[in-house]
């Protein structure tokens, strides 16, 4: 019989520690621990991805204002545009300076099978 792995549980957000031989994972409802004797493999990986949050945020306000300022303030439309570059430059900028950081750590434990398997 294969074990089955339950798909909620591939991905799941929580803290990692070492504690007692242990390898423990804290998550925001349970706790899981297992012991290195029973650890097959253990990778960790740091990852960090950009934030796309602030290259939008400075889109919409590089569009907005340069869009008000055509509309309402009669301003050159070549310096808009520049004003438009330059935010986006910025929201860029502060896209790959600050990245969502994160650990992904995998464990694979040993399946324990009894000595004498009933048929």
């Amino acid at each position: 019989m294969q074990p089955t792995i339950d798909a909620s549980r591939i991905r799941r957000y929580g803290q990692w520690s070492v504690k007692d031989e242990k390898l423990r994972i804290t998550y925001n409802d349970s706790e899981e621990s297992v012991l290195f004797e029973d650890t097959s493999s253990i990778s960790y990986l740091m990852i960090s991805n950009p934030n796309p949050l602030y290259f939008i945020l400075s889109l919409l306000i590089g569009f907005g204002l340069s869009f008000g300022g055509i509309l309402f303030g009669g301003i050159d439309v070549s310096f808009l545009i520049f004003f438009f570059l330059c935010t986006a430059s910025i929201g860029l900028i502060l896209t790959y300076k600050n990245k969502i950081k994160f650990d992904n750590i995998a464990v694979e434990t040993r399946v324990h099978f009894p000595l004498h398997p009933i048929f």
